[in-house]
């Protein structure tokens, strides 16, 4: 899935930089073929979207809307056409608007997301192969009170009712949101210490709970990785100055796909995320030669 030539393998269609920005365009509903030739000059061989939920079930019950249903068959078969893989997402927790005008997931919420996930995979599963459940998880699941207690269930009830509903072999995972953490003083304990805890508590329990812990149950095909800002710990906060993040920025990309491949017995992985880092292509291709297995990397914005 990774060219050779350091290019990225894909695209996230509808994010980053509007394809059409020098006019002041960008219609992706109207104007998406026009996006998929661009794609297919670049000799990109892939591309990740989002099925929104609200367009596609607007109140998360009952019947689809068959518009939105039809406009997303064109967009697949416009990819397939040109030799563009499609990855869907089903819902994306940074801008994605839940059905249900409380923005609160329960038990109940899970389960309907779990008959959506399904629904979609009935629909589309013949052409579409790949398929995350959630994308943004967990950074931006606490703007929407979501909370990951029940986001991480919703994510194991969809994959089995995907995989159950699939006519033909798919592959389900889930996209997090995490952040390279590094001590300030590289040969400081504290600072280590301080940084191992951070790690811990804002991305490794997610880690832990969806390939090592109580959700490891459920195979998951892949992760997906959407590199939020590196971030410097130190045990002196006032050491830290405005370059700290160059600290860790020249290799958080590869520093973070070794460590989770090492840690998580050599995961599938793919860059789905990449806004806060210099040279992510290039990092990608050196995890590659430490012997990560990285799938794939999507660019989200096309200048």
């Amino acid at each position: 899935m990774f060219h050779s030539r350091i290019l990225p393998a894909g695209f996230v269609w509808g994010a980053g930089t509007p394809v059409y920005q020098m006019d002041g365009k960008s219609d992706p509903y109207r104007r998406f073929a026009e996006d998929i030739v661009r794609l297919s000059q670049l000799q990109l061989n892939s591309c990740r979207f989002v099925i929104s939920w609200t367009a596609v079930q607007s109140s998360g019950r009952g019947p689809c809307d068959q518009v939105a249903l039809d406009f997303y068959d064109r967009l697949i078969d416009c990819l397939l056409a040109l030799n563009i893989q499609p990855f869907v997402t089903l819902y994306q927790c940074r801008s994605e608007q839940s059905p249900f005008a409380s923005e609160i997931w329960s038990r109940e919420t899970c389960a309907l997301f779990a008959q959506y996930g399904a629904r979609m995979i009935e629909r589309y599963g013949d052409r579409v192969k790949h398929w995350t459940t959630f994308d943004e998880t967990p950074g931006a699941s606490y703007a929407g009170r979501q909370g990951s207690h029940h986001l991480l269930p919703a994510h194991c009830l969809a994959s089995q009712a995907m995989r159950q509903a699939a006519r033909s072999p798919v592959a389900v995972g889930i996209g997090l949101h995490l952040s390279a953490i590094a001590p300030h003083r590289a040969g400081d304990l504290l600072d280590i210490h301080l940084a191992e805890s951070a790690w811990r508590k804002d991305c490794g329990r997610y880690l832990d709970a969806l390939i090592l812990g109580q959700y490891s149950a459920e195979k998951l095909d892949f992760v997906g990785i959407n590199l939020g800002a590196p971030d410097v710990v130190s045990a002196r906060p006032q050491a830290l100055t405005a370059g700290g993040a160059e600290y860790t920025e020249g290799q958080s990309l590869r520093n973070l796909l070794n460590r989770i491949d090492r840690e998580y017995h050599r995961p599938a992985l793919y860059v789905t995320g990449n806004e806060y880092v210099r040279g992510p292509a290039e990092q990608c291709a050196l995890a590659l030669k430490d012997g990560v297995d990285l799938r794939g990397y999507f660019a989200c914005g096309l200048v």
